[in-house]
């Protein structure tokens, strides 16, 4: 395990649970959950699923590298994870997650695991939706889960093709590694560059500042901003051609690089205050 990116990600936390006490079952929760995936994503080694060239020619075809590529965690690992995701939902919500039921639904896939997460990949709330019709499964509590799930064992694999992405770029709304949408934004200590950040493989990527991190619209007219009160650091992003958001860590006020996992976590407070102006997160 990263001992030192968990020490710094529980770091983080304690710092904003002591300014935030209302948010203490969810940071909480969050503690549990990262430090399960920490734990995951440190037992996983995999091989790189293709080679540096192949992953470069992808980029440059405009193609995020998973695209066509199965991609299958250890089945043993991913069911323990997943046991133990279950424990930590259980002791926050005072009642049993059903986790059995909900890894069998997954590992049952006609596809196998590896079926089920491109599936995932290419629909997200849309395939999970039809995957739960016909189970008592509600589908934004499994999208919870699967993607808490799923992310350490993405992310471990996405690691060795970071440094294709920062040496080729990547100037699309979606994650060069995994294809789904981004889900935090930050704006870089030095400069001031926006970087995009993929909260299910946690790959970053640049991105310019005046354009929708969603529909790709660059009219700056269209484009606005607000910062919070609570934390002047962060900031949402809003678009008013497509109505939706996404929220931003501005390093420079921070003073130094931010954990973005950790910043979604704790930034619930924006998400209310985006969706009661009428947008909607990306």
């Amino acid at each position: 395990m990263n001992t030192n990116r968990l020490e710094r990600i529980n770091s983080e936390i304690e710092r904003y649970r002591a300014a935030q006490p209302e948010l203490e079952t969810i940071l909480a929760l969050y503690q549990k959950v990262f430090d399960i995936q920490e734990s995951a994503s440190s037992q996983e080694e995999p091989a790189p699923l293709i080679s540096d060239e192949d992953a470069i020619a992808k980029l440059a075809a405009g193609e995020y590298i998973l695209k066509d590529i199965p991609f299958e965690p250890s089945a043993e690992l991913f069911h323990q994870t997943g046991l133990k995701l279950g424990r930590a939902f259980t002791q926050t919500a005072g009642e049993k997650f059903p986790t059995p039921a909900l890894l069998k639904l997954i590992e049952n896939h006609p596809g196998g695991l590896s079926g089920f997460i491109t599936a995932m990949l290419s629909d997200n709330l849309e395939y999970l939706a039809k995957f739960t019709q016909n189970t008592s499964f509600n589908p934004e509590t499994l999208l919870f889960f699967v993607t808490n799930l799923v992310s350490p064992f993405l992310t471990a694999q996405a690691k060795y093709y970071q440094p294709q992405v920062d040496l080729l770029g990547w100037d699309k709304n979606t994650c060069p590694f995994c294809g789904s949408s981004p889900r935090y934004s930050c704006l870089d200590k030095d400069n001031g560059a926006r970087r995009l950040f993929c909260s299910l493989c946690h790959t970053q990527w640049n991105y310019r500042r005046i354009k929708c991190a969603y529909c790709s619209n660059a009219n700056a007219e269209k484009l606005r901003h607000f910062y919070s009160a609570l934390f002047p650091y962060q900031r949402v992003d809003v678009c008013e051609k497509c109505k939706t958001y996404i929220k931003t860590t501005d390093e420079r006020r921070l003073g130094r690089e931010c954990l973005p996992e950790v910043e979604d976590a704790v930034s619930i407070h924006l998400d209310s205050i985006a969706q009661n102006e009428g947008y909607q997160p990306g």
